[in-house]
């Protein structure tokens, strides 16, 4: 399996990464250079595959983090929700879940469709104060058959993440 292609993009003190592909033993996201960065926004929409040692060197990487750089994570991906839920340190605590995907499968015709959630508009996090919030849609069509889909996760489980707190 091949490696991940990073593309970098740094303005002043704030950095943007676009993670392409796999994120294992051979990936340059790590050795990105953060000195004096205050801003760090990661795109993985396009990532698709994280193994173990990935998971690992993720984990390292963003435990050196410190709160003084503001984290942020847009269109994060199924594998990368399933991270966040299921390894204990994967992300900060004060990281930004911006935006991320919620996967449907039609049970008919055996269509895949990910809809874009975005914080604000469609989901809110916990806070000490009240509970987190989704805005499910009533009804998604299939692009293919135009039969109803089904959310193709466990909600109590995908949307585990939303009840951490900063």
């Amino acid at each position: 399996m091949s490696s991940s292609k990073i593309v970098t993009q740094r303005k002043g003190d704030r950095v943007d990464v676009q993670v392409i592909g796999f994120v294992g033993e051979q990936t340059d996201l790590f050795q990105i250079d953060l000195r004096d960065v205050k801003h760090l926004e990661l795109n993985l929409a396009h990532m698709n595959y994280i193994n173990s040692v990935g998971v690992g060197g993720w984990v390292k990487w963003t435990g050196r983090f410190t709160p003084d750089m503001r984290f942020t994570l847009v269109e994060c991906p199924h594998l990368v929700i399933n991270q966040i839920n299921m390894v204990v340190g994967f992300i900060p605590k004060w990281t930004e879940i911006l935006s991320f995907y919620l996967p449907y499968a039609c049970t008919d015709c055996n269509a895949e469709k990910s809809l874009l959630m975005k914080l604000g508009t469609d989901y809110e996090f916990a806070s000490a104060a009240a509970p987190s919030k989704i805005n499910l849609p009533e009804k998604v069509e299939c692009p293919n058959c135009k039969a109803e889909m089904e959310m193709d996760v466990v909600p109590s489980k995908y949307l585990f993440f939303l009840n951490r707190s900063a």
